[in-house]
């Protein structure tokens, strides 16, 4: 019995050495986790703020505008419109769209390089008026800006 209290005792001894050495390893990688998770997590911080920031800086770019014309900028003058064939083919397709018929889609592709636009910027820049005029007549319409 004393030789097996003695090996009882060894085998206690020995549980509790592999106990406190699991401990010791255990305790030890979870720290070097903790510390990685801690690095990640205040990576992953600093690149959403700095994504934040950015994000923030371009809708304010965005959104910044002013509702008139700049200083100096005066969109005053006589223009032609710029008749291509992919502007005709998207004319044709908003015709189209309205539900107008061929014969009147094909008069008004005819006649849309003939159209002119006059423009009068006027109050500093918060109002445009255009005139255009082709053969079909004259129509005028005012943006004005909205503040």
């Amino acid at each position: 019995t004393e030789n097996l209290a003695t090996a009882l005792e060894t085998v206690e001894s020995t549980v509790e050495a592999a106990t406190a050495d699991a401990s010791a390893v255990i305790s030890e990688n979870l720290a070097t986790a903790l510390e990685t998770v801690e690095s990640v997590t205040s990576e992953a911080s600093t690149v959403a703020t700095a994504a934040a920031s950015t994000a923030s800086s371009t809708l304010a770019a965005l959104t910044d505008r002013s509702p008139t014309a700049a200083k100096g900028v005066d969109l005053s003058g006589d223009w032609n419109l710029i008749v291509t064939d992919e502007f005709k083919e998207a004319y044709d397709k908003y015709l189209t769209l309205l539900g107008q018929p061929y014969f009147v889609r094909s008069v008004a592709m005819s006649i849309v390089s003939l159209t002119t636009e006059t423009t009068i910027q006027s109050d500093n820049g918060a109002n445009l008026m255009i005139r255009g005029q082709n053969l079909r007549g004259l129509w005028e319409r005012t943006l004005k800006t909205v503040a």
